[in-house]
């Protein structure tokens, strides 16, 4: 069995999902023409499996890929899947397996409301003991000892200063109806960031002007790249402290009727959605829709690195599979 790579001559890490090839973190296979390959994950190189070691693996592949695996990106030759702590690269046709983008998110809004969970105990015991050496000091002083305010937010507040710094837009640009330079936005200015619905299905953010005051022409409008970046920075602000299991269950049902998140970002009501005025499953919704396609996108970019690769190994693994492999003679003539 494989151990290192020929190419790099690195080990090979091992995983834990794969029982008759538990080579690599990545592995290719092409169950048609039963390939098999461990991708190296400092070269990126493939290296061709023994054919002793192969149709064993490749059934245990295809079982993965259609009861486990989660698919995350493929085109119309590759398919790129995970299963536990291995990435699958499936060749030929489409994999047989749905598409399901939002498994991992409910562990990722899990965490989120831990961690505020724990942010806000240990800044009520910081409280608690700042609290306790004013008051000793206005003992020892003989003055009114001071209590100052409980404010269950301001740590979070600071938390998310530290992570996301004052503002969620920056650019530099007039209002397209007074001319007015418009100031930088901050995150507390969320009523002032408007999601736009376009007949292209693109996404189109509003940064209004507060001189024109509700004129919906007012502002900016940022298209594109720079609208997906700003919202998801937003929606990532606003949904922190993460979600409970309820309304994270709201937010994958809206995304899970739509179909996909390109189509529940297309399909976004005809009325402009104020990113301060949202429901929590659609705030949900709506950052799991931008960053699954943000995903997608650099994971096509993988995928399409992956078929040039392909197309050099298959060329290569033919050429040795006819050499090792004992071809069947001809029958001969009376």
């Amino acid at each position: 069995m494989l151990t290192r790579c020929p190419f790099c001559y690195k080990s090979f890490a091992g995983n834990d999902t794969v029982e008759h090839f538990p080579v690599g973190r990545r592995v290719a296979y092409d169950p048609r023409h039963g390939r098999l390959w461990a991708v190296c994950e400092h070269c990126r190189r493939w290296s061709l499996a023994p054919i002793q070691e192969r149709w064993e693996a490749v059934e245990e592949l295809e079982r993965l890929v259609r009861d486990r695996a989660r698919l995350r990106a493929r085109t119309d030759h590759i398919s790129l899947l995970r299963a536990g702590d291995v990435e699958i690269v499936r060749i030929g046709g489409e994999a047989p397996r749905r598409e399901e983008s939002h498994w991992r998110y409910g562990q990722e809004y899990a965490g989120r409301r831990r961690r505020a969970r724990l942010i806000e105990g240990i800044g009520e015991v910081l409280d608690g003991i700042t609290t306790g050496v004013v008051m000793l000091l206005g003992l020892v002083t003989a003055g009114a000892p001071l209590d100052p305010e409980p404010d269950s937010d301001k740590w979070l507040r600071w938390m998310r200063l530290r992570r996301f710094g004052r503002y969620a837009w920056a650019g530099d640009a007039a209002c397209e109806v007074c001319g007015q330079p418009l100031p930088p936005a901050r995150f507390e200015d969320r009523p002032a960031l408007v999601l736009e619905p376009t007949p292209a299905g693109r996404t189109r953010l509003r940064r209004r002007c507060r001189a024109c005051g509700v004129d919906p022409r007012s502002g900016v409008a940022l298209e594109g790249p720079a609208a997906e970046h700003v919202a998801r920075r937003m929606l990532a602000y606003v949904n922190y402290t993460g979600a409970d299991a309820a309304t994270l269950a709201h937010a994958v049902g809206l995304l899970d009727r739509a179909g996909s998140s390109s189509t529940f970002l297309a399909q976004l009501p005809a009325q402009p959605l104020v990113l301060g005025r949202l429901p929590g499953r659609v705030s949900f919704a709506l950052e799991i829709a931008f960053s699954d396609e943000h995903e997608r996108e650099l994971l096509q970019l993988d995928v399409a690195a992956l078929a040039l690769r392909w197309r050099e190994e298959e060329a290569l693994a033919a050429i040795v599979d006819g050499e090792l492999t004992p071809l069947p003679r001809p029958p001969r003539g009376p």
